[in-house]
């Protein structure tokens, strides 16, 4: 008898305690947001917005607008904390005072390291504020055909809003980066043109849930905007269509890893002129124009790809490539299943080669939210090419 209640005795001071350590972090969660809240309401740092439209349609200056009524110190709360600080040091003292400031207590970064990490971070949070308050309907609308991207000022920031450039077809409405890449069809040079449904599901292979995010939609634009050379090809049924090519160095760290082992480098800046395949858009062609109507990831019915699943091989290494084909290829499953992994390598060593050494300008402007791989490659050349006429 003296052993239960000793039981229930020690039972009831665990929950007590279970209880008090959930107060306990319930108030200290409530102190933390009380604390924000006080620096939101001492700095003021709801940012000032100054809107460039001169490059883009009606539908994306709705969506930045609407998401800019609806951010205030609500969303704020939700941002990192570094982010907040930084705003209030910008208000109160403008931007490069503010830099100057973080730059001076970080010894481990240059002035430019520095500015160029809180700006990514300031931008990105803005931006998916942004874009999160604004209404669906207006995300549905405007993206991916628009974009809208950040940059500070001294007391503001910039939000330039941009558009691929709208044609009216007979095929409807249709958009094509203002650069007018061409791909040759019969022997005719012929500008490349997306229907929207074409760009949201090649939006789906570069980067799923792009919608989601401020990044996402900036690189995926970026992507169709830059874009200049697509490759040629052939269906299985005899459809003409063009190759997708993005950049191993748009890439994440997981899939360029990957990358390297397919085409046997060592380092990243070794990937500087390999390119992936993204996938094919069937086209129909009208006149000057080589109209892409939908899009197919590699592997998919009608592709290259799937001829190669002809050859005889293992029953069920070909049934898992199918799989992983029939559910979709891209980056994210790329680097993460191994299933679409074999089905890569399967492709790339039975003659349609995935991964391929492009001299070709691909994109006009290799920039975007990944355009600092490029910046760190060369920052990293630069000593070696200081050293060279000193060695000679």
């Amino acid at each position: 008898m003296k052993r239960q209640k000793s039981k229930r005795r020690q039972d009831k001071e665990k929950a007590r305690e279970r209880h008090n350590r959930k107060n306990r972090r319930a108030l200290s969660e409530t102190r933390r947001t009380r604390d924000l809240e006080r620096q939101i309401r001492q700095t003021s740092p709801l940012p000032e917005f100054k809107l460039d439209t001169s490059e883009s349609t009606d539908d994306i200056r709705d969506l930045v607008l609407a998401g800019i009524e609806k951010f205030d110190s609500t969303y704020v709360r939700q941002m990192d904390e570094d982010a907040v600080l930084l705003l209030g040091a910008q208000h109160r003292a403008g931007w490069t005072d503010a830099v100057n400031s973080v730059a001076a207590e970080i010894q481990s970064m240059t002035r430019s390291q520095v500015e160029r990490g809180f700006t990514q971070l300031v931008e990105t949070e803005l931006g998916n504020g942004i874009l999160r308050c604004a209404p669906p309907h207006l995300v549905r609308r405007a993206l991916p055909t628009s974009c809208f991207t950040l940059k500070p000022g001294e007391r503001h920031w910039n939000i330039r809003c941009r558009t691929l450039r709208p044609l009216k077809t007979a095929h409807g409405l249709l958009y094509q980066s203002p650069h007018q890449p061409t791909v040759r069809f019969s022997g005719i040079k012929r500008q490349v043109a997306f229907t929207k449904h074409a760009l949201l599901q090649l939006a789906d292979r570069i980067i799923p849930a792009w919608k989601d995010y401020y990044i996402g939609q900036v690189y995926v634009f970026g992507f169709l905007y830059e874009c200049v050379h697509f490759g040629k090809a052939e269906l299985a049924n005899g459809q003409e269509a063009f190759v997708v090519y993005n950049s191993c160095l748009r890439a994440g760290q997981h899939l360029r890893t990957y990358m390297r082992k397919l085409v046997k480098v060592k380092e990243d800046r070794d990937l500087r002129d390999y390119y992936y395949i993204v996938g094919y858009c069937p086209v129909t062609l009208d006149g000057g124009l080589a109209v892409a109507k939908t899009f197919l990831t590699p592997g998919y019915w009608q592709t290259p790809e799937r001829k190669t699943l002809k050859v005889s091989g293992r029953v069920d290494l070909l049934r898992d490539i199918e799989q992983a084909c029939d559910e979709g290829i891209n980056v994210v499953s790329v680097a993460t299943c191994k299933k679409t992994q074999a089905a890569i390598k399967w492709f790339h060593t039975n003659g349609v080669p995935q991964v391929r050494k492009i001299t070709k300008a691909v994109f006009k402007d290799m920039g975007g939210p990944y355009d600092w791989i490029m910046r760190v490659l060369e920052e990293e050349d630069e000593p070696e090419a200081r050293s060279t006429p000193a060695a000679s």
